[in-house]
């Protein structure tokens, strides 16, 4: 089991990874003339995936850790599951019966938000996950999870072929992907158009067969949580952390990043951080990071709705703070009603769901002579 120290660790590290979303959502998503303001507020960032990323190298960790303390594949993926589920459901509806009754700004353009209004169709395919099969997302923050599932995915049958390998496989392979990824992007680029993840030319649709499929832009990140977990530092881990920068810098570098803001907003989060230490020994950050799930479904498109709502009468930056408190508080109630409740009711039925195909029969039986997974993956 891991110390209360490194959960306290981990849970201040989901709390500053969840900042850094939501207060881009808030500040930065979308131009504040789309709030109907004169004026732009006062801080603003545009390195909020950053926080997204942190996000996957946090699963990466937690959930090799997970494997080591499962059976076979029926009962990891039904844990799994449940944790996200039954939230995620409560948050699907509630967004979507929201944004009938206060409408969210609308951006046309390259950065585009709001664009089309989700159909009762489209609820029905986010309830399932099912975005790749042409649904519309009710909040495109959910685009993560899906990227969190199909790393379940791989990890769950990484650690069915290989099992004692799990840790070196799986950084072996996400290192080999990643790397081809980026090979493609550098090598066949489309002229004119800017490094990125749909810069390529001829080989377009093999990107976004990795890319989408695959997940191979994120695997470095997913990758390095992993190697952490199973105490891997190596060549490897270093490889996969350069890959990992590369990635990042791809993802937030865009038209729309203007460096002293993001350095400005850099330090009010550093001096924020350390009063929270010196004035509360870090325990707003770590209640932040407990219900750093339940914030991330609820916030985007829920509060830039009430940002639009309340900008005419309180000014942009209260209207930011106003909407902040509301949507944490939202978040907070339904992570209490609905996050953990259901949880073991959705995992036993899943499990027999699962069972039902046979995926308890995918076993992982880590030994513990060579080497020692199992002890590695369970320590401290």
């Amino acid at each position: 089991m891991m110390s209360d120290s490194t959960s306290r660790f981990i849970q201040m590290w989901r709390g500053i990874a969840v900042a850094l979303v939501v207060l881009y959502h808030f500040l930065s998503r979308v131009p504040h003339e789309a709030f109907g303001s004169a004026e732009a507020p006062v801080l603003q960032m545009q390195i909020g995936e950053v926080g997204v990323l942190i996000f996957f190298v946090i699963s990466g960790y937690l959930i090799t850790k997970s494997v080591a303390k499962t059976t076979d594949v029926a009962a990891f993926y039904a844990k799994r599951l449940s944790r996200i589920w039954p939230l995620f459901i409560v948050s699907v509806i509630t967004v979507f019966v929201f944004i009938h009754f206060v409408q969210p700004p609308a951006v046309l353009g390259p950065h585009s938000f709001f664009d089309r209004q989700p159909t009762a169709f489209d609820l029905l395919g986010n309830l399932f996950f099912l975005e790749d099969l042409g649904f519309t997302w009710v909040d495109g923050a959910y685009w993560s999870i899906v990227v969190e599932l199909k790393f379940y995915l791989f990890i769950g049958l990484f650690a069915v072929a290989f099992r004692e390998r799990l840790v070196q496989t799986f950084c072996s392979v996400a290192l080999f992907m990643s790397s081809i990824d980026l090979l493609i992007l550098l090598v066949d680029r489309t002229p004119g158009i800017p490094l990125g993840f749909e810069s390529s030319n001829y080989l377009r649709s093999v990107s976004r067969v990795m890319h989408g499929l695959l997940i191979s832009q994120y695997l470095p990140f997913f990758a390095l949580g992993v190697a952490m977990a199973g105490r891997r530092q190596d060549g490897v881990f270093n490889a996969l952390l350069a890959l990992a920068v590369a990635f990042g810098v791809m993802a937030i570098r865009n038209d729309a990043f203007v460096f002293d803001q993001n350095v400005q907003f850099l330090f009010v989060l550093a001096v924020a951080l350390l009063a929270d230490k010196l004035l509360f020994q870090s325990a707003v950050v770590v209640w932040i990071g407990n219900y750093s799930y339940s914030i991330y479904l609820f916030h985007q498109v829920m509060g830039l709705a009430l940002i639009k709502l309340f900008t005419p009468i309180m000014g942009i930056d209260l209207a930011i703070a106003a909407s902040l408190g509301i949507v944490i508080a939202i978040a907070w109630l339904a992570s209490v009603l609905f996050e953990l409740r259901y949880r073991h009711i959705v995992a036993a039925q899943l499990y027999r769901i699962f069972s039902v195909v046979r995926l308890n029969r995918l076993t992982f039986h880590f030994r513990n002579e060579i080497p020692p997974i199992r002890e590695a993956l369970s320590s401290p």
